[in-house]
């Protein structure tokens, strides 16, 4: 189930209005300047860009979290477009020209699921139009001067000082979120691992998919984290081994949504005990590492979120200095948790059964800290809330995914959540729409198979 913030739906309203009025504002100012003739090579350009720009933002407000930056462009485009093709000052074949191109790229990002593609052209496109923007101000204001019209002057400043106010509003505004890089982030035994393979068996089976895996441990044990290994593990009836503090295991999932559109979602497991210390200072960190491997801090900063870094340095970390191999796996977490597109919040089901007895303290203080990862991670992300293991707690043989049942379970929990003031400070802080999905690995709770229930709903967001 998805979870509105107030402020969100406000925002919404807001952005709407102020891009009218912004808009509106340009083209007021705009009849008090002198306009200066713009070259037709020029003018083609930045019609082009114009018509870029729009389609994209278009089709920004389709996708949910790129939504709030598309209201935006789209107020702001469209009633300057009206006035300025009413002017004749449009080139019709560059608008043209540019609305195709915007229709490719949105395609594009349809297909791939990457709308923070977009994103970063229309930062790019407003980057280009307020540098042509400076030029042409600087321009008429020298040419001011000979006549020395204190007005136009006067005008000519106040757009200079409404127009970068715009472009900082829009670059901090166009959010596009790749939800490929998944951080999935929880306390000991609340089911990461489980969760992997109920991807793993989701990607199989409805998208077609495949797996790769890369693994950083000095265990002699580390094979047990293939997936295959796992998936064997499960078969027997056996509970799968903890992931150690010190070994991180990545996993790429590919697919085809329908088997035309390419979907593809990253995760890390790694151990619990690093949940608590996720909050480490990250350069007090690397300049521990940067000491320790006698290499640059650059060069440490840049490499640290990859996975060939971790095996390069392997063998220095354990068999030198094994001391760092913690500080290595927890500089690795802290940069792929910073970069990641969507975050999970994991809560184990076994608390939601116990919640009014004693277990209900305990959410307090998870979602005090979640709340606090979201202060520092920022809004510009996609964040979710998953119970694990909701086979402890109800019965799911009989419900089926995406039933009014399964959402009444989830607003039940939703309810018992209200109570809390941690969570809904949470809410507060989120921007974009929390989400909330009660799923489970194993849905007959059998725990000798992976038989996933509703985390198509996580996959899919």
């Amino acid at each position: 189930m998805k979870i509105y913030g107030t402020q969100r739906r406000i925002l919404e309203v807001v952005t709407f209005v102020s891009g009218l009025v912004l808009s509106l504002f340009l083209i007021y100012i705009s009849n008090y300047l002198s306009i200066i003739e713009i070259p037709h090579t020029i003018a083609v350009s930045i019609s082009f860009l114009y018509g870029i720009l729009m389609l994209i933002a278009i089709a920004m407000i389709f996708e949910e979290d790129s939504r709030v930056a598309g209201i935006l462009l789209v107020s702001i485009s469209i009633p300057l477009l009206l006035y300025f093709a009413t002017n004749e000052y449009i080139v019709f074949k560059g608008i043209l020209a540019g609305i195709c191109i915007g229709f490719i790229l949105s395609l594009y990002a349809l297909f791939e699921n990457r709308f923070d593609i977009l994103a970063r052209i229309s930062r790019a496109i407003v980057t280009g139009f307020f540098f042509i923007m400076i030029v042409y101000i600087c321009y008429g204001f020298v040419m001011l001067i000979y006549s020395f019209s204190i007005m136009l002057i006067k005008n000519y400043i106040i757009l200079f000082i409404i127009g970068g106010v715009l472009y900082l509003l829009l670059q901090k505004m166009i959010i596009g979120i790749n939800s490929k890089d998944v951080f999935i982030f929880g306390p000991p035994s609340s089911g990461k691992t489980y969760l992997l393979l109920a991807f793993n068996d989701y990607f199989i089976n409805f998208f077609h998919g495949t797996h790769n895996e890369e693994i950083f441990s000095a265990h002699d044990d580390a094979r047990d984290l293939k997936i295959e290994n796992m998936l064997i593990t499960v078969e027997r009836g056996e509970r799968i081994r903890s992931t150690y503090s010190d070994e991180i295991a990545m996993y790429t999932l590919r697919g085809k949504k329908k088997g035309i559109f390419p979907i593809e979602l990253t995760m890390i497991d790694y151990g619990g005990e690093q949940t608590e210390k996720i909050q480490q200072r990250y350069q007090d960190i690397v300049s521990d590492l940067t000491e320790n491997l006698k290499e640059n801090e650059f060069t440490i900063k840049y490499k640290i979120g990859t996975m060939q870094f971790l095996k390069s340095i392997k063998k220095k970390t354990f068999e030198k200095t094994p001391e760092l191999a913690d500080k290595v796996a927890s500089a690795y977490l802290i940069k792929n948790l910073k970069s990641a597109g969507k975050i999970i919040f994991l809560i184990d089901g076994k608390l939601i059964s116990g919640f009014h007895e004693k277990n209900k303290e305990e959410l307090i203080g998870l979602f005090g800290y979640y709340g606090r990862i979201i202060e520092k991670l920022g809004t510009n992300k996609k964040y979710v809330l998953v119970i694990t293991k909701t086979d402890d707690f109800s019965d799911l043989l009989n419900i089926s995914e995406k039933s009014e049942k399964s959402l009444e379970i989830e607003k039940d929990i939703y309810k018992m959540f209200q109570s809390i003031d941690t969570f809904k400070s949470l809410v507060h802080k989120c921007k974009n729409p929390l989400y909330l999905f009660a799923v489970s690995a194993d849905a007959t709770g059998s725990l000798n198979q992976i038989y996933p229930w509703q985390v198509g709903q996580v996959v899919n967001i």
